[in-house]
């Protein structure tokens, strides 16, 4: 019996790449903004803690539009939401990467390491608490059907 060793092939509707798409040019123009705002409020001889108090506010900032822009596409996606979440975020770090690089090469980088670490993971963790929203509002409205 071959069949059984067969993985099995997910049914249903098929990934919606138009939607993941504008979601993650979307996302990515938002992250944009942002970053152009803090770069706009923060001067560049600014103080430690200036400097800090700013990005942290930036960081809130970026998880919870990330949450909202997440919770959006969870609720209206009916099937593969955690599929769709997740090649949003991928095409959009996408993007960033290949615009950081075309930047890089005529503006030269004083971003830390660091900071990049703390920025996808706040990114991330909006996309996630904002996905897991986005089913649950999701569940309900269904329910109340």
């Amino acid at each position: 019996m071959p069949d059984e060793d067969m993985p099995r092939v997910q049914t249903g509707e098929p990934l919606n790449w138009a939607r993941i798409t504008r979601y993650a040019i979307l996302m990515f123009l938002i992250h944009f903004s942002i970053g152009l705002a803090e770069g706009m409020f923060v001067p560049a001889a600014s103080d430690k803690d200036t400097v800090i108090h700013q990005t942290a506010i930036g960081l809130a900032v970026m998880a919870s539009v990330d949450f909202l822009i997440f919770a959006h596409l969870a609720c209206r996606q009916r099937e593969r939401r955690l599929q769709h979440a997740a090649l949003v975020f991928l095409l959009m770090s996408g993007i960033a990467q290949a615009f950081s690089v075309v930047i890089g090469l005529w503006l030269p980088s004083t971003q830390p390491a660091l900071l990049t670490v703390l920025y996808v993971v706040a990114s991330l963790l909006g996309a996630a608490l904002g996905t897991l929203a986005g089913y649950v509002a999701s569940a309900r409205r269904a329910s109340e059907s």
